[in-house]
């Protein structure tokens, strides 16, 4: 729904007030709520869409952004004129609904992008139309910390990685404190853990699916009867399936948290529960077969398929104790290994380098900012400027520790210049990011595994 005046007036004052801040603020706002922390009893009538003027003398306790209700009946935010600075008290929804949905949208003005961010340098232009819960979020982890001075308004679909990145990169630049990262660190923490506004997983279609799913999947199966056991006959089956499951909740709250698990939402929770637990490997000697469950975890498990699921159950469960036992394993060895080891001199003279290939844009450029490089003969650091250009589409050299002379120890030049910002002199503290890359593999093994068909080049399988 896209906001009208009030309530964006409601919005602006409490994000200048600093309430975002608050966890009785978020809750009393944006979920239902049976009372809110401030009450009034009004003695004249109200409804959505008034603006009731409040005197300091009536109602001293109330201040710009607070939530209250009224009268038991409804909710409203106090806002104050920006000229006179008299308060009201917008009335913008019953008792029974938040005042906002973190999906509504709405465009401010510059007047509102100067009343919430005061003199930020970057309210010369529009942001466009956003959302609320980008509002929130922005002001809240991007804002508040940095007493408005730094960063742009992010007007797109982000994730936690990608704050955590731009203010990684303005930490190491020196353009924030680490008092104010601190403080983005423990803002971002709230906001996370209030499973109230981040999980939005429960509404009347997730918890079922689109009902000609039964019909679709019993002609499909009797259409390949011969065929069941193919997994890239089994994967056309659920790539119908979790198409008609996306359809179904296109509209839906719940659709956002279900992108944010990746394929694992739709490929394996959604898709067992509601669709077919689908294909699963075969308890034998041949490569590439698989047993197929036709029925969801919600249509029930047939005799038949017990078998199969045990297996399922016992290879998960194996896998993840190997594993993870060959994971720990790993990572003592490279502590024995870079335990003497330390980054102790500036730069270790040699020119040998590996060469990377950079052409399929994997690794891409953005992965080498803070390392060195030979260009044209040069040493030359890698930057966010200078990424693309150096890197993008081309065969690159590249020093590396694999290369360093450094006797017996490594070099700053080869290990790159985050290794010195970061005060980093223990290498294998690095390594182990190796290893517990197999750890996580395999723990996320045990919660199911997505079956995806994909199409090779002959030559970059064989080279």
């Amino acid at each position: 729904m896209e906001l009208t005046e009030k309530p964006i007036r409601c919005l602006i004052a409490a994000a200048r007030a600093g309430k975002f801040k608050s966890r009785s603020w978020l809750l009393d706002a944006l979920t239902y709520t049976q009372s809110c922390s401030k009450s009034i009893d009004y003695p004249k009538q109200a409804r959505v869409g008034f603006t009731l003027e409040l005197e300091d003398t009536e109602y001293p306790n109330l201040g710009v952004g607070d939530v209250v209700a009224i009268n038991n009946a409804y909710r409203g935010i106090v806002a104050d004129h920006t000229d006179t600075g008299l308060l009201y008290l917008d009335v913008l929804s019953p008792m029974d609904k938040p005042c906002f949905d973190l999906l509504d949208v709405f465009e401010p003005a510059q007047r509102d992008l100067v009343a919430a961010f005061g003199k930020n340098k970057f309210t010369d232009s529009e942001i466009g139309l956003t959302s609320v819960g980008r509002w929130i979020t922005n002001i809240l982890c991007m804002q508040y910390p940095f007493d408005y001075k730094l960063f742009e308004y992010v007007n797109k679909k982000i994730s936690p990685d990608d704050f955590l990145k731009l203010v990684k990169d303005a930490l190491l630049n020196h353009k924030i404190t680490n008092v104010e990262f601190d403080r983005f660190i423990n803002n971002a923490y709230f906001i996370g853990h209030m499973n109230e506004l981040n999980t939005p997983s429960l509404s009347e279609r997730s918890i079922q699916t689109d009902p000609r799913v039964e019909e679709v999947k019993r002609k499909f199966i009797e259409e390949h009867k011969d065929q069941m056991g193919d997994p890239m006959v089994i994967e056309q089956l659920e790539s119908i399936l979790i198409k008609m499951d996306k359809e179904w909740l296109k509209d839906d709250h719940s659709k956002v948290f279900i992108d944010s698990l990746g394929p694992r939402g739709w490929g394996v929770q959604r898709k067992k529960q509601f669709l077919s637990i689908g294909g699963i490997p075969a308890f034998d000697n041949a490569t590439g077969t698989m047993d197929f469950i036709p029925n969801s975890l919600s249509e029930g498990i047939t005799i038949k398929s017990l078998p199969s699921i045990a297996n399922e159950i016992r290879k998960g469960s194996y896998e993840r104790g190997v594993e993870t036992a060959k994971g720990g394993t790993e990572t003592k060895f490279i502590f024995r290994v870079f335990q003497d080891m330390v980054v102790s001199e500036e730069d270790c003279g040699t020119k040998r380098t590996i060469t990377v290939d950079c052409r399929s844009g994997i690794p891409g450029p953005k992965d080498f900012i803070g390392r060195y490089i030979q260009h044209n003969g040069k040493d030359v650091l890698v930057t966010n400027e200078n990424c693309k250009e150096l890197i993008e589409g081309k065969i690159i050299k590249l020093y590396s520790p694999m290369t360093c002379a450094t006797p017996g120890n490594f070099c700053y030049k080869c290990c790159g210049i985050k290794t010195k910002e970061l005060h980093t002199v223990l290498p294998g503290l690095q390594a182990i990011k190796i290893t517990s890359g197999f750890t996580t593999l395999s723990m996320k093994n045990m919660h199911g595994t997505v079956l995806e068909i994909r199409k090779n080049k002959l030559e970059d399988i064989l080279l």
